[in-house]
């Protein structure tokens, strides 16, 4: 905005003297509505004035805090069409009294060096919000200096390999029907396995790093664009490999760290050279990504498991010896502390879900994924488990946008993907079967 000098102010002591400025009233196309400060020392500081007046906080460069700024009340309507945007200084410029060298962020004599600094803001973590008249419908968007980004970084192979490695947790579920499906053998050893395993990791190329960065970029505006809050996430870390360890599958994921397939093989050879992504590509880190968020959340777990139904509990359930003998541990499904209620037999039995087959390993050639189903196991701590089938309710409690009902976390990762990529209209544009699971997903990133 124009200004104009109309005096100056002695500092004393041999300093420069200040000018003293004011606006020149203009044209504007944007208005100051409401305004906050906070103390960046007093970081646990609240609404109240008083909170401010504890000792100040040891602070270390290069850590990350938690603020929250209280913007003073005001009551302001909003035109159509019109958006709040959100400006975070580290100064005043309408109420703080500073020379122009500080303003620029030079040191001078006139300013002590103790009082310049500068500040990062993580947009991941980044939310705003304000009170709304009761009832109104109209929503408020950020401009795009507060759109939202996924933090993550790309694995080489050596790193890959040995965070691979690092899942201990994961590998003392493995049984010998998962080590035989995965081995093509009879009596596979995990040693045989964890030697195999970490050889399927491979380096990235640029052209595959451009590919899912334009991918992710997709999600971000989507969120960005709906007005969705991301909720908070570790940096993710993406990680090639053959897929020859985990059977063949496309993607799967341990902690933050997401595994894709060789894309080179998989995606159109225009994809590498700018072309359009693939839905499909997309749909399928969205699927990936929703397995981060849960791990990351467990209140956004609970929330999205009771779409459909499912109590998350705080302990997980032990598998019975007869599920142990079949069960195929699924690295996208960390516990088994969730259950629905199902309807077998004509009696209403509490279930938890695990991913088991249906014979054993045989020959060279056979695949769990063809001889799987989904298990209904009594919470109870019956030695006893029921097939999908035999729950006349399952349909009812699952849901049927999505086919992969193996557990509640993958039906409500498709059902996530289904919600970011597609929206209302469905992966086909003609809806859902059940339109009020992806509506309860509208709603909890709306939040």
């Amino acid at each position: 905005l124009p200004k104009k000098t109309i005096g100056v102010v002695e500092t004393g002591g041999g300093l420069p003297r200040t000018k003293v400025q004011e606006f020149v009233k203009s044209n504007a196309t944007a208005k100051l509505i409401t305004f906050g400060h906070t103390d960046l020392k007093n970081y646990g500081g609240g609404y109240e004035g008083k909170d401010y007046t504890k000792h100040e906080e040891e602070m270390k460069a290069g850590e990350y805090y938690d603020y929250t700024i209280y913007l003073q009340p005001t009551s302001y309507t909003f035109e159509p069409g019109h958006k709040a945007v959100l400006v975070i200084t580290g100064w005043d410029p309408y109420r703080a009294f500073l020379d122009e060298d500080y303003m620029n962020g030079v040191v001078t004599d006139s300013v002590d060096s103790r009082y310049t600094y500068s500040f990062n803001i993580d947009n991941a973590f980044f939310g705003f919000r304000f009170p709304r008249e009761k009832g109104a419908t109209s929503s408020a968007s950020l401009s795009d200096e507060t759109e939202i980004s996924i933090p993550y970084r790309f694995a080489s192979k050596e790193e890959g390999a040995e965070m691979m490695l690092s899942n201990k947790e994961y590998y003392a579920e493995f049984t010998p029907n998962k080590l035989e499906y995965t081995m093509q053998k009879k009596g596979a050893t995990m040693e045989e396995y964890l030697t195999f395993a970490k050889k399927q990791v491979l380096d990235w190329t640029d052209g595959e790093k451009d590919a899912i960065e334009r991918g992710m970029k997709v999600i971000e505006d989507t969120f960005t664009d709906q007005g969705w809050k991301m909720p908070p996430l570790d940096t993710l870390v993406f990680i090639k490999t053959t897929m020859k360890e985990e059977n063949d599958t496309a993607a799967y994921t341990h902690g933050t760290q997401i595994y894709l397939v060789d894309l080179t093989e998989k995606l159109p050879a225009e994809v590498f050279e700018g072309g359009k992504l693939p839905e499909g590509f997309i749909a399928l880190l969205a699927h990936e990504l929703f397995h981060c968020l849960t791990r990351c959340n467990p209140d956004f777990r609970d929330e999205m498991y009771r779409i459909i139904h499912f109590t998350v509990e705080d302990e997980d359930y032990e598998l019975p010896p007869s599920v142990w003998e079949y069960y195929i541990s699924n690295p996208d499904v960390e516990h088994h502390n969730s259950w629905a209620t199902f309807e077998i037999d004509g009696k209403e039995i509490n279930c938890f879900t695990a991913f088991v087959t249906t014979r054993h390993f045989e020959r060279e050639g056979d695949r769990f994924f063809d001889f799987s189903t989904t298990a209904l196991v009594p919470v109870d701590g019956s030695d006893v488990f029921y097939i999908k089938d035999e729950a006349a309710n399952f349909d009812k409690v699952f849901g049927t946008n999505t086919g992969y009902v193996i557990d509640p976390e993958e039906c409500m990762a498709d059902n996530f993907k289904y919600a970011v990529i597609y929206g209302m209209d469905g992966p086909t544009g003609e809806g859902y079967a059940n339109p009020e699971i992806i509506e309860g997903i509208f709603e909890i990133l709306s939040k």
